[in-house]
């Protein structure tokens, strides 16, 4: 049962970031992006070019990197034994993935809060839509991922337990 809800999770979060680093990926959407990093994270004026383009270049990475590790992670969970190093390696791979998802959803949620909080309604360029703007659906939505993500993290931490054949 672990690593089903481990499964859920990771293909969950993995296909929303997915969609937001394909969003973010083209050249409009992370122009969009990038002028949202500034605006909505930091306040207008407060970063240069070059430090919005840094810092855009980091969040995507980073999502990059979270969806490609969650679904690697989610493909030997679903076509490997229940024993052995793959499932295990898997499993710290997922923990990690979720790690990165959860940190990067947490500033998504801080930042999102903070401007809706100021009553800014600036552009959060979610999912590479340069017309999104915050609000507290967008609140609301990055914390219940981060939920996602602590809940796969979790059910992973205890291994295979629960699986037929595993004990």
């Amino acid at each position: 049962m672990t690593v089903l809800l481990t499964v859920a999770a990771a293909g969950a979060v993995a296909t929303v970031f997915a969609i937001a680093v394909a969003g973010k990926a083209s050249a409009t959407g992370f122009v969009g992006f990038e002028r949202a990093v500034g605006r909505l994270w930091f306040g207008p004026g407060v970063l240069s070019a070059r430090t919005r383009r840094l810092v855009a270049a980091v969040v995507l990475l980073a999502e990059g990197t979270a969806t490609a590790g969650l679904t690697c992670a989610v493909l030997v969970l679903v076509l490997t034994s229940p024993v052995g190093t793959a499932r295990r390696a898997a499993g710290i791979l997922a923990q990690a993935s979720f790690a990165v998802a959860a940190a990067m959803l947490a500033a998504f949620a801080v930042a999102q809060a903070v401007a809706v909080r100021r009553r800014l309604s600036a552009p959060c360029a979610c999912f590479g839509r340069p017309t999104a703007t915050t609000g507290p659906l967008g609140v609301l939505r990055s914390v219940a991922l981060f939920a996602v993500c602590v809940a796969g993290a979790l059910a992973g931490h205890s291994g295979t337990a629960g699986l037929p054949g595993t004990g």
